[in-house]
C-alpha cells in the first residue's frame, strides 16, 4: 500500500472525523464566545438577556461550523440539519421533555 492510500483511509475513518469534528466545533463555541464579548452593546443587557443572547449567537455559529466542515470534508449535503419537519419535530420534543 501506498502512503496516500493508507492516509485516505486514516481521514475517511469515522473517529478521525468525529475527532476533527470536535475540534471545530469546540473551537467555534470558544471562539464566538470571545468574539460575543467583544460587542460593546453586550455589556448593556441584563445578565439573563446577555446570557440568551450569546446562546442563541453561539448556536448560530457552531451550527454554521458544522454545517460547513461536514459539507466540505465529507462533500455531503447536510441532512441533519434539515428544516424538513422541524415544528412537529420541535413540538414532539418539547412534549416529551416536559415529562
Amino acid at each position: 500500500m501506498t502512503t496516500g492510500i493508507i492516509r485516505n483511509k486514516i481521514f475517511n475513518s469515522a473517529l478521525v472525523r468525529i475527532i476533527f469534528g470536535l475540534i471545530i466545533c469546540l473551537s467555534s463555541i470558544i471562539i464566538a464566545q470571545q468574539i460575543f464579548l467583544k460587542i460593546p452593546a453586550v455589556k448593556m443587557l441584563s445578565a439573563d438577556s446577555r446570557n440568551l443572547t450569546k446562546g442563541i449567537f453561539v448556536s448560530i455559529l457552531l451550527l454554521g461550523s458544522y454545517w460547513f466542515f461536514y459539507s466540505k470534508y465529507e462533500k455531503r449535503i447536510i441532512t441533519e440539519l434539515s428544516i424538513n419537519g422541524l415544528w412537529r419535530k420541535l413540538f414532539t420534543g418539547i412534549l416529551i421533555g416536559n415529562r
